[in-house]
């Protein structure tokens, strides 16, 4: 199943949506629990069993899920779990879970349901670029859909309850992902978070450490669901994330304006380096990824696609090359494989 998935194309990483120079994909998710059950932190294994059923029977036979779309992580190895995480299907919190418990995929990927992690059910829906409103409209018909059968766990005026108190009220949660190297090199991004915390917005490192967020990658996120509809989170999302957005491109201008000669080498030399590496490591592959995209949105690599660098973030992580493979790898053979997938996109 596992591999069958691996070899799908992804359309959240096809790199055409609004402002993709900027924002390689956003996610739009709900976090659920069923009225009477605890939450799953708490749950026997047998409650966790009751709840995944429910979940399934409610959404079963609906349209964009295959009846062979749930993995259930009792039945998948640690790799196939991981390769889950990777993709951002699943989440770290599931992996470390117990019990019965998994996440259903739509069949484009674009859509999942990740069931008994820190809630009962995380509805997710995943979009290429800054197109915000069509993920959460794919996330809002799902709800709606198990709403309509399931009771959820509600209280006034507190709204939708959930494990986590900060997604208290609504449970959405809005979140893209954002290449910003300009602002990184103008060592920018503290003051930026600065400001953006003061909107409850929160801007993380992809990796969590904003001080060190290899390639200029990071995450912004809505800071708080209570007290608001979820289109006004999601309207002052969206607003935030396009102020990021020009502050981004404005600090590229002024590259090309103040530094072209040293913009160019950059690109230069990464573009000689995946063309000529036979080794690579994680950390060093993502900074030439991000040094490849800078050279695609500035105009200066004409010759390559947001595609091509986004699909590879995807694809050169570890137990993505090890799925690939068929089989374990070492670091030593992982290096080599990620060399390899390099010289194959950019020769």
């Amino acid at each position: 199943m596992i591999d069958a998935l691996a070899r799908k194309p992804i359309p959240w990483l096809a790199g055409t949506g609004p402002d993709s120079d900027v924002v390689l994909w956003v996610r739009v998710s709900l976090s659920r629990n069923l009225a009477d059950f605890p939450f799953p932190s708490r749950c026997s294994a047998d409650e966790k069993k009751r709840v995944e059923q429910r979940l399934l029977n409610a959404i079963a036979e609906k349209n964009g899920f295959p009846k062979d779309g749930y993995y259930s992580f009792l039945k998948l190895s640690k790799t196939d779990q991981q390769f889950l995480c990777e993709r951002t299907f699943a989440t770290q919190d599931l992996l470390n879970a117990e019990g019965p418990r998994g996440v259903l995929i739509s069949a484009d990927q674009t859509v999942s349901l990740i069931i008994n992690s820190v809630d009962h059910v995380r509805i997710q829906a995943l979009s290429c670029g800054l197109h915000t409103q069509p993920a959460w409209g794919l996330v809002n018909k799902i709800d709606d859909l198990l709403r309509s059968s399931l009771d959820y766990a509600f209280k006034e005026p507190l709204g939708f309850l959930t494990a986590s108190l900060w997604l208290v009220g609504t449970g959405l949660r809005a979140e893209a992902v954002l290449h910003l190297p300009a602002l990184t090199m103008e060592k920018s991004i503290l003051g930026l978070e600065h400001e953006l915390r003061k909107k409850r917005h929160v801007l993380d490192g992809l990796s969590g450490n904003i001080r060190n967020a290899p390639g200029g990658l990071y995450r912004l996120s809505n800071g708080i669901t209570l007290g608001k509809t979820e289109e006004e989170l999601l309207l002052n999302f969206s607003q935030t994330v396009r102020e990021v957005v020009f502050l981004e491109r404005s600090a590229r201008e002024r590259l090309m304006n103040d530094a072209r000669l040293s913009l160019e080498d950059r690109v230069g030399r990464a573009l000689g380096l995946a063309r000529g590496a036979r080794l690579l490591e994680h950390s060093e592959a993502i900074e030439l990824l991000a040094s490849l995209r800078l050279g695609v949105a500035t105009g200066l690599l004409d010759t390559h696609t947001f595609e091509t660098c986004d699909r590879l973030m995807i694809d050169i992580q570890p137990t993505h090359l090890e799925v690939q493979a068929g089989r374990a790898l070492d670091e030593l053979t992982r290096n080599k494989k990620r060399a390899d997938l390099f010289r194959t996109q950019f020769s």
